[in-house]
């Protein structure tokens, strides 16, 4: 998975620990994906103390966005990571599930 990542009025050592929390949270995404990816991260503290999180992901013909705000960057990231793994696991299941009814229509 090829990690885009976007900081936008964050300063040095907030967008170290931003950095640290993404990398750890998307290597549990990662397991979840069965093709080359790319996702891409924007994190904005433009508009004051609170600090968004947008995640964005495009694979085969999915659209998958999440997002979360705050005031801890940390608990921001895992919260955005959470919910874009969620929908993940809801399009691998409903893959699945079309995959194993056209092999029963087939059989």
């Amino acid at each position: 998975m090829d990690l885009v990542t976007t900081f936008r009025g964050l300063d040095r050592n907030q967008s170290g620990v931003a950095n640290r929390a993404i990398e750890r949270a998307s290597s549990k995404v990662d397991r979840l994906l069965d093709g080359p990816t790319t996702l891409r991260v924007v994190v904005d503290n433009a508009d004051g103390p609170e600090v968004r999180v947008i995640l964005s992901m495009t694979m085969r013909g999915s659209d998958l966005t999440s997002d979360a705000s705050g005031h801890d960057i940390n608990a921001v990231v895992a919260g955005a990571f959470d919910k874009l793994r969620s929908q993940l696991v809801r399009v691998r299941h409903r893959r699945e599930s079309q995959r194993h009814k056209a092999v029963a229509r087939v059989g």
